[in-house]
């Protein structure tokens, strides 16, 4: 499987959590990147693949996304 780009990541990340952004380029589903909030403003780091699967929510403000 091919790796995802950063633009398939954004559009994926739009459609499963509208409220998230990230703000750091997508670099791969298991590194790090800078994620923020639209509702609280807050920045985090986390895995894409985590952000991407299961419930995952803002950690500060706790809206499921």
């Amino acid at each position: 499987m091919a790796k995802k780009t950063h633009e398939e990541y954004v559009k994926e990340l739009e459609y499963k959590k509208p409220t998230i952004i990230p703000i750091e380029e997508y670099k791969g589903a298991q590194i790090k990147s800078k994620h923020q909030c639209l509702i609280c403003n807050y920045i985090w780091d986390v895995k894409p693949t985590l952000l991407l699967s299961k419930p995952n929510k803002c950690t500060m403000c706790g809206i499921k996304n």
